[in-house]
C-alpha cells in the first residue's frame, strides 16, 4: 500500500534558474523480513548509480545519520541537492520522504 504527494516550485530566467521540489510515499512493509539498517543504503547505492549513469557527477554525500542522506551534484552547469529520509511509521508501514533543489547561476 503506498500513497505520495509533493510540491513544485521554480524561477527560470534567460540563462538561471531556481528549482525545488518533494515528494513523499508510505508504503507496507512485513515486519518479519524488513531489515530497516540496510534501507537507506541500498536505497542510496540505487540512486547514485541512476545519477551516474544520467551523466551527473555527484560531488558530495552526507550520511550523518542512519535514516537520512544527500547527495550534491552537478550536471549541465547546474548544481544540485537530493535529500531522502526514511522513518517507521504505525501499522507496519515505512514512510519515504525526498526534496530536491537545483540552480544554474
Amino acid at each position: 500500500m503506498g500513497g505520495g504527494g509533493g510540491r513544485l516550485s521554480g524561477g527560470f530566467g534567460r540563462s538561471s534558474y531556481n528549482f525545488s521540489t518533494g515528494a513523499s510515499f508510505v508504503c507496507k512493509v512485513d515486519s518479519n523480513n524488513f531489515d530497516e539498517a540496510t534501507v537507506i543504503p541500498t536505497l542510496q547505492q540505487a540512486i547514485e548509480q541512476s545519477m551516474v549513469k544520467a551523466g551527473v557527477k555527484i560531488t558530495n554525500r552526507d550520511n550523518k545519520v542512519p535514516v537520512e542522506f544527500s547527495l550534491a551534484y552537478s550536471v549541465n552547469e547546474a548544481e544540485g541537492k537530493l535529500t531522502v529520509s526514511a522513518r517507521r511509521v504505525p501499522g507496519a508501514q515505512y514512510s519515504f520522504v525526498s526534496s530536491l533543489q537545483e540552480s544554474r547561476k
